[in-house]
Protein backbone atom coordinates (compact mmCIF):
# COMPACT_ATOMS: atom_id res chain seq x y z
CA UNK A 1 0.00 0.00 0.00
CA UNK A 2 1.26 3.09 -0.87
CA UNK A 3 1.55 5.74 1.92
CA UNK A 4 2.17 9.50 2.01
CA UNK A 5 5.35 10.35 3.44
CA UNK A 6 4.70 14.13 3.01
CA UNK A 7 1.61 16.49 3.54
CA UNK A 8 1.87 19.69 5.11
CA UNK A 9 -1.92 19.26 6.58
CA UNK A 10 -0.29 16.76 8.42
CA UNK A 11 3.20 18.17 9.33
CA UNK A 12 4.46 21.23 10.83
CA UNK A 13 6.49 24.35 9.14
CA UNK A 14 8.60 24.84 11.16
CA UNK A 15 11.01 23.17 13.56
CA UNK A 16 10.29 23.39 17.04
CA UNK A 17 12.79 25.43 19.27
CA UNK A 18 14.85 26.28 16.78
CA UNK A 19 16.16 29.71 14.91
CA UNK A 20 18.99 30.24 12.20
CA UNK A 21 20.64 33.29 12.72
CA UNK A 22 23.37 35.05 10.83
CA UNK A 23 26.14 37.57 12.52
CA UNK A 24 26.71 40.46 10.46
CA UNK A 25 30.39 40.23 8.59
CA UNK A 26 30.77 43.96 10.84
CA UNK A 27 30.02 42.94 13.91
CA UNK A 28 32.60 43.39 16.56
CA UNK A 29 32.04 40.23 17.61
CA UNK A 30 35.27 39.23 16.02
CA UNK A 31 37.53 41.24 18.50
CA UNK A 32 35.14 41.44 21.62
CA UNK A 33 34.98 37.66 21.61
CA UNK A 34 37.70 34.93 22.60
CA UNK A 35 37.05 31.34 23.09
CA UNK A 36 36.61 31.52 26.48
CA UNK A 37 35.09 34.76 27.48
CA UNK A 38 32.98 37.49 26.29
CA UNK A 39 33.40 41.30 26.27
CA UNK A 40 30.78 43.20 28.48
CA UNK A 41 29.46 45.90 25.85
CA UNK A 42 29.26 43.44 23.56
CA UNK A 43 26.84 41.96 26.16
CA UNK A 44 24.86 45.27 26.67
CA UNK A 45 23.24 44.95 22.84
CA UNK A 46 19.55 43.70 23.37
CA UNK A 47 20.15 40.05 21.33
CA UNK A 48 23.25 39.25 22.97
CA UNK A 49 22.01 40.04 26.38
CA UNK A 50 18.89 38.13 25.78
CA UNK A 51 21.48 35.46 24.63
CA UNK A 52 23.16 35.13 27.51
CA UNK A 53 20.45 35.32 30.19
CA UNK A 54 18.74 32.29 28.16
CA UNK A 55 22.04 30.26 28.39
CA UNK A 56 22.54 31.25 31.86
CA UNK A 57 18.81 29.65 32.88
CA UNK A 58 19.38 26.38 30.83
CA UNK A 59 17.28 27.44 27.96
CA UNK A 60 19.96 26.95 24.94
CA UNK A 61 20.49 23.40 24.49
CA UNK A 62 23.16 24.35 21.97
CA UNK A 63 24.44 26.64 19.32
CA UNK A 64 25.98 25.19 15.63
CA UNK A 65 27.90 26.92 13.13
CA UNK A 66 26.82 25.42 9.75
CA UNK A 67 30.57 25.64 8.56
CA UNK A 68 31.73 22.47 9.44
CA UNK A 69 33.76 22.43 12.64
CA UNK A 70 38.13 22.30 12.39
CA UNK A 71 37.41 19.80 15.39
CA UNK A 72 35.73 17.06 15.15
CA UNK A 73 33.74 17.73 17.87
CA UNK A 74 30.42 18.88 19.45
CA UNK A 75 30.88 22.29 19.89
CA UNK A 76 30.45 22.95 23.94
CA UNK A 77 27.94 24.51 25.74
CA UNK A 78 29.41 25.44 28.99
CA UNK A 79 28.49 28.86 30.65
CA UNK A 80 29.94 31.68 28.36
CA UNK A 81 30.52 29.63 25.29
CA UNK A 82 27.00 30.30 23.24
CA UNK A 83 28.30 33.68 22.32
CA UNK A 84 31.86 32.53 21.74
CA UNK A 85 30.69 30.13 19.38
CA UNK A 86 28.65 32.90 17.55
CA UNK A 87 31.90 34.54 17.02
CA UNK A 88 34.00 31.62 16.62
CA UNK A 89 31.46 30.72 13.18
CA UNK A 90 33.46 33.68 11.66
CA UNK A 91 37.01 32.52 12.07
CA UNK A 92 38.94 31.07 9.10
CA UNK A 93 36.26 32.22 6.79
CA UNK A 94 36.18 35.17 4.51
CA UNK A 95 33.35 37.86 5.35
CA UNK A 96 31.64 36.91 1.85
CA UNK A 97 31.61 33.33 2.66
CA UNK A 98 27.69 32.19 2.56
CA UNK A 99 28.00 30.05 5.51
CA UNK A 100 30.21 32.68 7.60
CA UNK A 101 28.57 33.36 11.24
CA UNK A 102 25.50 31.18 10.26
CA UNK A 103 24.11 29.18 13.31
CA UNK A 104 21.57 27.46 14.23
CA UNK A 105 20.00 27.95 17.77
CA UNK A 106 18.44 25.06 19.87
CA UNK A 107 16.10 26.10 22.47
CA UNK A 108 14.84 23.39 25.31
CA UNK A 109 11.19 24.87 24.78
CA UNK A 110 9.53 26.39 21.93
CA UNK A 111 7.55 28.77 23.76
CA UNK A 112 10.80 30.72 24.08
CA UNK A 113 11.55 31.24 20.39
CA UNK A 114 9.28 34.10 19.85
CA UNK A 115 11.04 36.19 22.82
CA UNK A 116 14.18 35.61 21.39
CA UNK A 117 14.25 35.71 17.93
CA UNK A 118 12.43 39.27 18.67
CA UNK A 119 15.60 40.52 20.97
CA UNK A 120 18.19 38.99 18.17
CA UNK A 121 16.19 41.01 15.35
CA UNK A 122 16.76 43.90 16.95
CA UNK A 123 20.51 42.99 17.81
CA UNK A 124 23.04 45.30 15.87
CA UNK A 125 25.45 42.37 15.50
CA UNK A 126 22.84 39.65 13.84
CA UNK A 127 22.17 40.56 10.19
CA UNK A 128 18.88 38.20 10.25
CA UNK A 129 17.15 35.60 12.99
CA UNK A 130 14.15 32.94 11.59
CA UNK A 131 12.58 29.93 12.45
CA UNK A 132 14.25 26.92 10.77
CA UNK A 133 11.61 25.27 8.32
CA UNK A 134 10.87 22.11 8.00
CA UNK A 135 11.74 19.71 5.47
CA UNK A 136 10.03 16.46 4.50
CA UNK A 137 10.10 13.73 1.36
CA UNK A 138 7.48 14.16 -1.31
CA UNK A 139 7.00 10.91 -2.16
CA UNK A 140 4.32 7.88 -1.79
CA UNK A 141 6.41 4.91 -0.38
CA UNK A 142 4.91 1.60 -0.91
CA UNK A 143 5.04 -0.07 2.86
CA UNK A 144 3.88 -2.68 4.83
CA UNK A 145 1.38 -3.14 7.82
CA UNK A 146 2.84 -2.35 10.79
CA UNK A 147 5.14 -5.86 11.37
CA UNK A 148 4.11 -7.32 8.13
CA UNK A 149 7.42 -8.24 5.66
CA UNK A 150 6.73 -6.86 2.41
CA UNK A 151 7.61 -9.78 -0.39
CA UNK A 152 10.12 -8.80 -3.08
CA UNK A 153 9.30 -7.01 -6.19
CA UNK A 154 10.29 -7.26 -9.82
CA UNK A 155 10.37 -4.26 -12.10
CA UNK A 156 9.09 -4.38 -15.75
CA UNK A 157 12.12 -5.20 -18.57
CA UNK A 158 13.71 -1.76 -18.77
CA UNK A 159 12.36 -2.15 -22.93
CA UNK A 160 8.77 -1.70 -20.84
CA UNK A 161 9.45 1.12 -18.80
CA UNK A 162 6.90 3.63 -19.56
CA UNK A 163 8.02 6.60 -17.96
CA UNK A 164 10.90 6.67 -20.08
CA UNK A 165 9.04 5.80 -23.38
CA UNK A 166 6.65 8.84 -22.43
CA UNK A 167 9.45 10.71 -22.51
CA UNK A 168 11.30 9.80 -25.84
CA UNK A 169 14.31 8.21 -24.02
CA UNK A 170 15.62 5.85 -26.17
CA UNK A 171 14.95 7.87 -29.21
CA UNK A 172 17.53 10.49 -27.75
CA UNK A 173 20.05 8.41 -27.30
CA UNK A 174 20.04 7.58 -30.80
CA UNK A 175 20.44 11.48 -31.95
CA UNK A 176 23.01 12.02 -34.29
CA UNK A 177 26.13 13.10 -32.15
CA UNK A 178 24.49 12.08 -29.01
CA UNK A 179 26.55 12.01 -25.60
CA UNK A 180 26.30 10.74 -22.63
CA UNK A 181 27.07 13.11 -19.05
CA UNK A 182 29.69 11.21 -18.07
CA UNK A 183 31.75 14.40 -16.83
CA UNK A 184 28.67 16.41 -15.82
CA UNK A 185 28.61 16.71 -11.54
CA UNK A 186 24.77 15.80 -10.28
CA UNK A 187 24.09 16.02 -6.28
CA UNK A 188 21.44 14.15 -4.89
CA UNK A 189 20.62 15.64 -1.07
CA UNK A 190 18.11 12.70 -0.09
CA UNK A 191 18.01 9.55 2.34
CA UNK A 192 21.07 8.41 1.27
CA UNK A 193 22.21 5.54 -0.81
CA UNK A 194 23.06 2.21 -1.20
CA UNK A 195 25.79 2.44 -3.61
CA UNK A 196 26.69 -1.28 -3.42
CA UNK A 197 23.63 -1.93 -5.13
CA UNK A 198 24.17 -4.51 -8.50
CA UNK A 199 22.27 -1.08 -10.52
CA UNK A 200 24.15 1.36 -8.88
CA UNK A 201 27.90 -0.19 -8.20
CA UNK A 202 30.60 1.88 -9.69
CA UNK A 203 28.17 4.93 -10.10
CA UNK A 204 28.51 6.67 -7.33
CA UNK A 205 31.44 9.32 -7.18
CA UNK A 206 31.09 10.48 -3.69
CA UNK A 207 28.64 9.98 -1.00
CA UNK A 208 28.97 12.21 2.20
CA UNK A 209 27.10 11.08 5.59
CA UNK A 210 29.46 11.57 8.60
CA UNK A 211 29.64 14.92 10.60
CA UNK A 212 31.67 14.03 13.96
CA UNK A 213 31.20 17.19 15.58
CA UNK A 214 27.35 17.34 15.36
CA UNK A 215 25.36 15.52 18.30
CA UNK A 216 23.38 13.11 15.58
CA UNK A 217 22.77 9.95 14.61
CA UNK A 218 23.88 9.36 11.21
CA UNK A 219 25.16 5.98 9.41
CA UNK A 220 25.54 5.19 6.01
CA UNK A 221 22.58 3.75 5.35
CA UNK A 222 19.45 4.90 3.69
CA UNK A 223 16.97 3.58 6.04
CA UNK A 224 14.30 5.19 4.14
CA UNK A 225 15.05 3.86 0.32
CA UNK A 226 14.05 7.38 -0.68
CA UNK A 227 17.18 8.52 -1.88
CA UNK A 228 18.17 5.21 -3.36
CA UNK A 229 15.23 4.74 -5.25
CA UNK A 230 15.72 9.08 -6.49
CA UNK A 231 19.45 8.57 -7.20
CA UNK A 232 18.34 4.88 -9.97
CA UNK A 233 15.82 7.02 -11.79
CA UNK A 234 18.91 9.48 -12.86
CA UNK A 235 22.05 6.91 -13.36
CA UNK A 236 21.03 3.26 -12.33
CA UNK A 237 23.55 1.65 -15.17
CA UNK A 238 22.28 1.05 -18.77
CA UNK A 239 20.99 -2.20 -20.22
CA UNK A 240 22.95 -4.11 -17.71
CA UNK A 241 20.77 -7.05 -18.16
CA UNK A 242 19.64 -5.60 -14.23
CA UNK A 243 16.41 -4.29 -13.08
CA UNK A 244 16.10 -0.75 -14.69
CA UNK A 245 17.69 1.84 -16.43
CA UNK A 246 18.40 4.93 -15.43
CA UNK A 247 18.31 8.66 -17.00
CA UNK A 248 21.76 8.64 -18.31
CA UNK A 249 25.72 8.31 -16.87
CA UNK A 250 26.80 10.96 -14.53
CA UNK A 251 29.13 11.88 -12.22
CA UNK A 252 26.94 11.12 -9.21
CA UNK A 253 27.71 12.87 -5.43
CA UNK A 254 25.59 12.01 -2.70
CA UNK A 255 24.82 13.88 0.48
CA UNK A 256 23.02 12.31 3.47
CA UNK A 257 20.61 15.40 4.49
CA UNK A 258 18.43 13.26 7.11
CA UNK A 259 19.64 11.80 10.52
CA UNK A 260 18.69 8.59 11.36
CA UNK A 261 16.36 9.62 14.07
CA UNK A 262 12.80 9.46 13.72
CA UNK A 263 10.86 12.66 14.76
CA UNK A 264 7.55 12.34 16.81
CA UNK A 265 4.29 14.14 15.03
CA UNK A 266 1.31 12.66 16.75
CA UNK A 267 -0.18 9.58 18.59
CA UNK A 268 -1.99 8.85 15.39
CA UNK A 269 0.67 10.35 12.74
CA UNK A 270 3.28 8.15 14.89
CA UNK A 271 7.28 9.05 13.72
CA UNK A 272 8.65 10.43 10.74
CA UNK A 273 12.12 11.23 9.31
CA UNK A 274 12.70 15.68 8.60
CA UNK A 275 15.48 16.82 6.63
CA UNK A 276 18.41 17.88 9.35
CA UNK A 277 19.03 21.26 8.93
CA UNK A 278 22.32 21.21 9.75
CA UNK A 279 23.75 18.43 6.83
CA UNK A 280 21.18 20.05 4.45
CA UNK A 281 22.56 23.45 4.69
CA UNK A 282 26.47 21.73 4.90
CA UNK A 283 25.25 19.81 1.59
CA UNK A 284 24.51 23.23 -0.29
CA UNK A 285 27.55 24.63 0.26
CA UNK A 286 29.49 21.74 -0.33
CA UNK A 287 27.94 22.04 -3.73
CA UNK A 288 28.37 25.44 -4.42
CA UNK A 289 32.29 24.90 -2.79
CA UNK A 290 32.69 22.27 -5.68
CA UNK A 291 31.05 23.60 -8.36
CA UNK A 292 28.29 21.04 -8.81
CA UNK A 293 25.83 21.34 -12.30
CA UNK A 294 22.73 20.12 -11.48
CA UNK A 295 21.18 19.18 -7.66
CA UNK A 296 18.06 17.03 -7.55
CA UNK A 297 15.75 17.87 -3.64
CA UNK A 298 12.97 15.36 -4.08
CA UNK A 299 12.25 17.40 -0.56
CA UNK A 300 9.60 20.08 0.22
CA UNK A 301 7.86 22.07 2.84
CA UNK A 302 5.40 25.12 4.03
CA UNK A 303 8.12 27.48 5.27
CA UNK A 304 10.07 30.47 3.95
CA UNK A 305 13.58 30.05 5.01
CA UNK A 306 16.15 32.65 4.70
CA UNK A 307 19.19 31.04 5.14
CA UNK A 308 17.91 28.71 2.57
CA UNK A 309 17.11 30.83 -0.04
CA UNK A 310 20.39 33.10 0.14
CA UNK A 311 22.18 29.31 0.18
CA UNK A 312 19.98 28.59 -3.34
CA UNK A 313 20.43 32.58 -4.83
CA UNK A 314 24.41 31.90 -4.57
CA UNK A 315 24.11 28.27 -6.26
CA UNK A 316 22.40 29.67 -9.02
CA UNK A 317 24.40 32.37 -9.06
CA UNK A 318 27.62 30.12 -9.39
CA UNK A 319 26.28 28.47 -12.48
CA UNK A 320 24.26 25.10 -10.52
CA UNK A 321 20.81 24.18 -12.08
CA UNK A 322 18.81 23.25 -8.96
CA UNK A 323 15.70 20.50 -10.04
CA UNK A 324 12.96 20.25 -6.86
CA UNK A 325 9.26 19.39 -6.82
CA UNK A 326 6.62 20.48 -6.17
CA UNK A 327 5.21 18.49 -3.39
CA UNK A 328 2.47 16.01 -2.87
CA UNK A 329 -0.56 18.27 -1.25
CA UNK A 330 -3.11 18.48 -4.51
CA UNK A 331 -5.78 17.31 -2.38
CA UNK A 332 -5.15 19.60 0.63
CA UNK A 333 -5.27 22.54 -1.89
CA UNK A 334 -1.65 22.71 -3.49
CA UNK A 335 -0.08 24.74 -0.83
CA UNK A 336 2.98 26.33 -1.65
CA UNK A 337 6.29 24.23 -1.36
CA UNK A 338 9.87 25.35 -0.52
CA UNK A 339 12.43 24.79 -2.10
CA UNK A 340 10.90 24.31 -5.28
CA UNK A 341 8.66 27.82 -4.99
CA UNK A 342 12.30 29.86 -4.70
CA UNK A 343 13.19 32.02 -7.56
CA UNK A 344 15.56 30.64 -10.35
CA UNK A 345 14.80 26.86 -8.76
CA UNK A 346 13.26 24.50 -11.51
CA UNK A 347 9.94 23.28 -9.66
CA UNK A 348 8.41 19.81 -10.82
CA UNK A 349 5.42 18.18 -10.90
CA UNK A 350 4.09 14.62 -11.90
CA UNK A 351 1.84 13.41 -14.63
CA UNK A 352 0.67 9.96 -15.02
CA UNK A 353 0.62 7.37 -17.94
CA UNK A 354 -2.08 9.33 -19.75
CA UNK A 355 -0.23 12.22 -19.43
CA UNK A 356 -2.83 13.73 -16.73
CA UNK A 357 -1.30 15.34 -13.95
CA UNK A 358 -0.79 12.83 -11.08
CA UNK A 359 -3.84 13.49 -8.41
CA UNK A 360 -1.16 14.17 -5.76
CA UNK A 361 0.98 16.84 -7.69
CA UNK A 362 0.99 20.22 -6.47
CA UNK A 363 -0.66 23.04 -8.86
CA UNK A 364 1.07 26.49 -8.28
CA UNK A 365 2.17 29.38 -10.78
CA UNK A 366 5.82 28.73 -10.09
CA UNK A 367 5.63 25.40 -11.70
CA UNK A 368 8.28 24.96 -14.55
CA UNK A 369 7.39 21.54 -16.23
CA UNK A 370 6.31 18.00 -15.58
CA UNK A 371 7.51 15.12 -15.48
CA UNK A 372 6.43 10.82 -15.36
CA UNK A 373 5.93 10.84 -11.53
CA UNK A 374 3.13 7.56 -11.17
CA UNK A 375 4.43 4.17 -10.85
CA UNK A 376 7.79 5.05 -11.13
CA UNK A 377 10.38 1.65 -10.91
CA UNK A 378 13.57 2.36 -9.69
CA UNK A 379 15.99 0.89 -7.32
CA UNK A 380 16.28 0.40 -3.15
CA UNK A 381 18.74 -0.60 -0.84
CA UNK A 382 19.58 -4.04 -0.89
CA UNK A 383 19.23 -4.23 3.32
CA UNK A 384 15.91 -3.89 5.39
CA UNK A 385 14.52 -0.56 6.14
CA UNK A 386 11.46 1.56 7.04
CA UNK A 387 9.37 4.75 6.05
CA UNK A 388 8.52 5.84 9.29
CA UNK A 389 7.32 4.42 13.17
CA UNK A 390 3.85 4.18 14.62
CA UNK A 391 3.62 5.56 17.96
CA UNK A 392 3.33 4.33 21.32
CA UNK A 393 1.32 6.69 23.65
CA UNK A 394 0.07 4.12 26.40
CA UNK A 395 2.95 6.13 28.64
CA UNK A 396 3.64 9.64 29.95
CA UNK A 397 5.27 10.30 26.59
CA UNK A 398 5.33 8.67 23.42
CA UNK A 399 7.41 6.48 22.40
CA UNK A 400 8.86 4.09 19.41
CA UNK A 401 5.89 2.16 18.11
CA UNK A 402 6.65 -0.67 15.35
CA UNK A 403 8.68 -0.22 12.33
CA UNK A 404 6.60 0.63 8.63
CA UNK A 405 9.04 -1.50 6.49
CA UNK A 406 9.51 -0.37 2.97
CA UNK A 407 10.46 -3.08 0.26
CA UNK A 408 14.10 -3.55 -0.97
CA UNK A 409 15.52 -4.07 -4.15
CA UNK A 410 13.61 -2.18 -6.42
CA UNK A 411 9.61 -0.75 -6.57
CA UNK A 412 7.36 1.59 -7.65
CA UNK A 413 6.32 4.78 -6.07
CA UNK A 414 4.55 7.92 -6.55
CA UNK A 415 5.44 11.44 -5.88
CA UNK A 416 6.82 14.81 -7.56
CA UNK A 417 9.89 13.11 -5.69
CA UNK A 418 9.93 10.40 -8.62
CA UNK A 419 9.25 13.11 -11.12
CA UNK A 420 12.24 15.59 -10.21
CA UNK A 421 14.73 12.93 -10.93
CA UNK A 422 13.60 12.61 -14.81
CA UNK A 423 14.71 16.36 -14.97
CA UNK A 424 17.69 16.21 -13.32
CA UNK A 425 18.93 13.34 -15.62
CA UNK A 426 17.90 15.55 -18.82
CA UNK A 427 19.47 18.45 -17.69
CA UNK A 428 22.65 16.68 -17.18
CA UNK A 429 22.28 15.19 -20.69
CA UNK A 430 21.32 18.95 -22.10
CA UNK A 431 24.61 20.27 -20.34
CA UNK A 432 26.79 16.96 -21.79
CA UNK A 433 25.26 18.02 -25.17
CA UNK A 434 25.90 21.74 -25.40
CA UNK A 435 29.30 22.49 -26.53
CA UNK A 436 28.96 26.19 -24.50
CA UNK A 437 28.49 26.16 -20.48
CA UNK A 438 24.30 27.06 -19.96
CA UNK A 439 23.31 28.99 -16.94
CA UNK A 440 20.55 27.97 -15.51
CA UNK A 441 18.09 30.21 -16.47
CA UNK A 442 19.12 29.50 -20.52
CA UNK A 443 18.56 25.85 -18.80
CA UNK A 444 15.58 26.54 -17.79
CA UNK A 445 14.42 28.19 -20.62
CA UNK A 446 15.34 25.43 -22.96
CA UNK A 447 12.95 22.80 -20.77
CA UNK A 448 10.04 25.43 -21.17
CA UNK A 449 10.42 25.89 -25.10
CA UNK A 450 10.82 22.11 -25.32
CA UNK A 451 8.18 20.24 -23.27
CA UNK A 452 4.95 18.72 -25.19
CA UNK A 453 2.09 20.28 -24.73
CA UNK A 454 0.22 17.57 -23.92
CA UNK A 455 -3.91 17.52 -24.16
CA UNK A 456 -4.79 18.21 -20.70
CA UNK A 457 -3.34 21.41 -21.30
CA UNK A 458 -6.43 22.28 -22.82
CA UNK A 459 -4.45 24.17 -25.96
CA UNK A 460 -2.57 26.60 -23.27
CA UNK A 461 0.88 27.06 -23.36
CA UNK A 462 1.55 26.92 -19.63
CA UNK A 463 -1.17 25.81 -16.52
CA UNK A 464 -0.67 25.93 -13.02
CA UNK A 465 -0.69 22.12 -13.07
CA UNK A 466 1.91 21.39 -16.07
CA UNK A 467 3.84 24.15 -16.11
CA UNK A 468 5.31 24.78 -19.37
CA UNK A 469 4.42 20.97 -20.37
CA UNK A 470 5.54 17.00 -19.86
CA UNK A 471 9.39 16.88 -20.53
CA UNK A 472 10.48 15.62 -24.15
CA UNK A 473 14.20 14.63 -24.16
CA UNK A 474 14.19 14.73 -27.73
CA UNK A 475 12.93 18.17 -28.64
CA UNK A 476 15.07 19.13 -25.68
CA UNK A 477 18.52 17.89 -26.77
CA UNK A 478 17.91 18.69 -30.45
CA UNK A 479 16.18 21.99 -30.41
Amino acid sequence: MARPTFSSSQLPEYHEGMLVVKVRPASNLRSTFTATAASANVLETQGMSALSTFERAGLIKRITPIARSRQAQTPSIATGSMMATLAASMEGIAPENISSGVNIIELEHDRHVAELQLALANDPNIEYVSRVAVRYLVAQIKSSKPGVTIAAAAPPAPSLMWNLDKIQWQAAFELTNFENADNIRVAVLDTGIDPNHPDLQGRVNSYVYEHPDLPISSSDRDIIGHGTHVAGTITAAIDNGLGINGMCNCELNVWKIFDDRPDFISCSKGYVYYVDPVMYRRALLDCLEQNIDVINLSIGGGGFDRSERDLFNNLIANGTTVIAAMGNAREQGSPISYPAAYPGVIAVGATSRDDTIASFSNSGNHITIAAPGVAIWSTLPTYAGNSRFTADCTGANPTLGRAIQRETNYDAWNGTSMATPHVTGAVALLIANRGERLTPAEIKNQLIQTADKVPAMGGNNFTADFGAGRLNLVRLLSE
